[in-house]
């Protein structure tokens, strides 16, 4: 919450000033009549001295508290069903969804209550998310999933973690724990290999490597920023890592208030999440680089070239 000193002259009584401050009062000359309608004053307005404060902090306090209500985390799988495009998997009434919209892309979505909102984007094209690659299942006494021809996608039956890897074994991404939901907020944990690298969310200051950073994605106007500034002007919730020579972008699809952290607040962890608003993210695959950022354009557009 922010905090502002606020200074102002109040008429306290005839042929008298009294000056107001957050962090000293003095009156001119009363003594004891002067504080007495100090204190007076102070109960009344109260209310008016802190409601541009409350009102500048109310959606965050007010997803604050709805998050503090009540958790709930995927941690199991009891019941699954095979799509010709990925998998439904339940944790009881929680749903996940997963489908291949191309062999290299996988669009993740998980609802607590167990229904989706309606499929509609500000930032992903209609065609990109209609569209569908097929998917061969496979099972495990451990784990239940699916394949396309670039990408295995699997998740742990016991802990409801997940796992993506190419065709030849190597982990993409790995969760490190089970997602977890706090009221209307939630936040998904991904392990963070001490070889594995950081790109991507923006305009941010600091380091291009975003690793051991933390960031905020909420427009601000932000006046005569510095590198510790965050968060500023745009939001932009893409990301890619890298490690030995393999690419993979993840978008988080919300406009609400979200945060991404690399291993600063927990240690080899990397986790993402909104205070409200979808859970529904992309992974796609390049192996190079180039192939995410063109993937990322192919699910979000193309700027059009100029005449």
């Amino acid at each position: 919450m922010k905090t502002r000193l606020i200074t102002g002259i109040i008429p306290a009584s005839a042929g008298q000033l009294l000056k107001f401050d957050s962090r000293r009062t003095t009156a001119w000359p009363g003594g004891t009549g002067v504080l007495s309608a100090l204190f007076i004053m102070l109960i009344v307005s109260c209310p008016l001295v802190f409601s541009q404060t409350t009102r500048e902090t109310t959606g965050e306090t007010s997803a604050e508290t709805s998050a503090n209500q009540t958790s709930f985390r995927f941690d199991r799988v009891t019941s699954f069903s095979h799509l010709p495009d990925g998998i439904d998997v339940w944790d009881g009434g929680a749903h996940m969804q997963v489908k291949a919209l191309r062999e290299d892309v996988l669009r993740v979505r998980v609802s607590r209550s167990g229904k989706f909102g309606e499929d509609a984007s500000w930032a992903v094209l209609p065609e990109s998310r209609q569209s569908r690659a097929s998917a061969v299942s496979g099972d495990a006494k451990d784990n239940v999933g699916f394949a396309t021809k670039a990408l295995r996608f699997s998740i742990d039956r016991a802990t409801g973690e997940s796992k993506i890897s190419d065709l030849d074994g190597n982990i993409l991404q790995q969760d490190a724990r089970p997602i977890e939901f706090f009221g209307n907020a939630f936040r998904v944990f991904k392990t963070m290999p001490l070889d594995e690298h950081y790109f991507g969310l923006g305009d941010k200051p600091g380091p291009l490597d975003r690793r051991e950073q933390a960031f905020t994605m909420w427009n601000t106007d932000a006046y005569s920023f510095q590198e510790s500034t965050d968060p500023i002007y745009k939001s932009i919730p893409y990301f890619m890592t890298f490690r030995a020579g393999r690419a993979l972008g993840v978008f988080l699809d919300n406009t609400w208030r979200s945060s991404f952290d690399f291993g600063k607040q927990i240690p080899n962890l990397v986790s993402f999440g909104a205070v409200d608003g979808p859970l529904d993210y992309y992974v796609f695959y390049g192996p190079a680089p180039k192939r995410v950022v063109e993937t990322y354009t192919w699910l979000t557009g193309r700027g059009p070239l100029p005449p």
